[in-house]
């Protein structure tokens, strides 16, 4: 068993993580704790949290103090339970964050096809006072999801980098900032598959960055139904 203490700080010294993840120059020298993330240039921690257990605020900033730096983060499905740790979102990665490039931040919605990207986007972005997702995700692609998801997919090319075409929108409704000039609103694009035989079809596609499977000691099969067919190396993050 692992005891964890909590040690009480005041939260403008949680924000202040001894990371500085934009080395990258630097990878060599880091703990193995700091990984690159699928197809992206992003190094997280291989332990990510998400908000699906409803973690607090005040647990969320503790974690990201002890070098927790990717959050996974839901605007619809079990947003309820998500919302808990919006405030902790909104310090670390809105647009008054002094830490923002510390932080990866993966936000998905499970609403499907092409139609509803905007309005997820916008959900976010408001809710959270973001400049920039760094991944965004369509979640829960299943057996019945192949249409939705095809649809999905061909708007990758359009959500990610700066002066995309989800950008320019964004930027038409609310304005960019600078820092949204130069990141673009999604820098990359993920997919949550609940159907493996889905993913391994989709796995080595140049439209995903970031592909997410159950993986645990209960749930193995992705070790004979995906992981076999990966064309590079991957890193598996395991998301609480």
């Amino acid at each position: 068993m692992i005891k964890i203490e909590r040690i009480d700080r005041p939260e403008e010294e949680l924000i202040k993580a001894p990371l500085q993840l934009s080395l990258a120059s630097d990878i060599d020298n880091w703990p193995q704790f700091y990984r690159k993330l699928g197809r992206t240039e992003l190094f997280v921690s291989c332990l990510g949290i998400g908000g699906g257990g409803s973690i607090s605020s005040e647990d969320t900033l503790y974690a990201f103090d002890h070098g927790i730096n990717f959050f996974f983060y839901s605007s619809d499905l079990h947003h309820h339970l998500y919302s808990s740790m919006s405030d902790a979102l909104r310090k670390l990665c809105g647009n008054s964050s002094s830490c923002r490039e510390k932080v990866v931040l993966a936000t998905v919605t499970y609403l499907k096809g092409s139609e509803v990207t905007v309005t997820a986007l916008m959900d976010q972005i408001m809710e959270l006072g973001l400049e920039y997702i760094d991944i965004f995700f369509w979640g829960w692609i299943s057996h019945n999801d192949r249409a939705y998801f095809d649809d999905s997919m061909n708007t990758s090319t359009d959500l990610r980098g700066p002066n995309s075409l989800y950008y320019r929108m964004i930027d038409r409704m609310v304005g960019a900032t600078e820092l949204m000039k130069k990141m673009g609103i999604v820098r990359y694009v993920g997919a949550s598959f609940h159907d493996l035989n889905l993913a391994r079809e989709w796995i080595d596609s140049p439209l995903l960055d970031v592909v997410m499977l159950r993986h645990n000691i209960a749930h193995r099969s992705a070790q004979e139904l995906v992981l076999p067919y990966l064309s590079t190396k991957i890193l598996i993050v395991q998301v609480l």
